[in-house]
């Protein structure tokens, strides 16, 4: 993650992460219209209505990641980052995201509000084609369902059970990640915007994690509406990704668990025959 931007440079160079399938490109040089190269140079998000009605006029191509101050959503951003792809950040300041990301994404301006609605829309124009959110969900389901651009939704939740409207605020609040995947209220509001607007969403439910590297065990899809097993954060991280790439039908909600198997340690994930499992 502080490797700097040559290690990132060579980590990036070849992978095998991204949308099953998906052939491996080499990466464009950022644009040079006067709307990107003001955004890269302040490392920030433009938000005047003629910047942004410059990026309405362009296909949308970008992952908009909300919740990137955390260590999930920096794991996916890395994730995102080696698979190839624009990112733009909320919930990190776009300084400190300039040093840990370098020119790979784009940040919001650190006094942006997650629950406001006008800058959640707002953020979207910025050319946000898909939406991962693995935190606080805030106005964003409002904005997907005023954004008839937006694709695909992808939202990290827990296997765990939580205690509702209280859990989620009392994760808020002392910083458990976890506990905020638990609030359940985070599933229905994505879930109601996305039927409504008719955006594919993909809901993960992952037991614990742990700090562990990822890439070593199997990893298996369940749709038992169990309280799952462990996964490590980085395998987590990727099979957030990898939803990118298997999106379900357009108003559908495909909701799964993940968690490492037992199996051999090493072997290459058939990731096509895991979203193939699932209904």
């Amino acid at each position: 993650m502080e490797g700097g931007p040559k290690l990132r440079r060579w980590y990036g160079s070849d992978s095998s992460v991204g949308a099953p399938g998906e052939e491996r490109v080499e990466r464009k040089a950022p644009s040079s219209d006067v709307a990107d190269a003001d955004a890269r140079a302040s490392g920030s998000i433009g938000f005047d209505e003629a910047t942004l009605r410059a990026f309405d006029a362009k296909p949308r191509r970008s992952v908009l990641v909300a919740g990137a101050d955390t260590a999930l959503g920096e794991a996916v951003v890395m994730q995102l980052i080696v698979a190839k792809q624009d990112v733009v950040v909320l919930g990190i300041a776009p300084e400190l995201a300039a040093t840990r990301f370098g020119p790979y994404v784009t940040a919001a301006p650190a006094e942006m509000a997650v629950d406001d609605a006008d800058a959640m829309t707002a953020a979207l124009r910025r050319g946000a084609r898909c939406v991962v959110c693995v935190s606080k969900v805030g106005a964003l389901p409002t904005a997907v369902a005023r954004d008839d651009k937006v694709k695909h939704v992808v939202l990290v939740s827990s296997a765990a059970k939580g205690a509702g409207v209280l859990d989620g605020v009392i994760g808020g609040l002392f910083g458990d990640e976890e506990a905020t995947r638990r609030d359940r209220t985070r599933e229905d509001a994505f879930a109601a915007s996305c039927v409504e607007s008719k955006t594919p969403l993909t809901i993960v439910r992952a037991g614990k994690t742990r700090a562990s590297p990822g890439g070593k065990q199997p990893i298996a899809f369940t749709q038992s509406g169990g309280e799952g097993g462990e996964l490590s954060l980085e395998d987590l991280a990727e099979v957030t990704v990898r939803c990118l790439g298997a999106p379900p039908k357009p108003g559908d909600v495909l909701t799964f668990e993940a968690a490492n198997a037992p199996g051999a340690a090493g072997e290459r994930r058939k990731w096509k025959e895991l979203f193939a499992s699932l209904s």
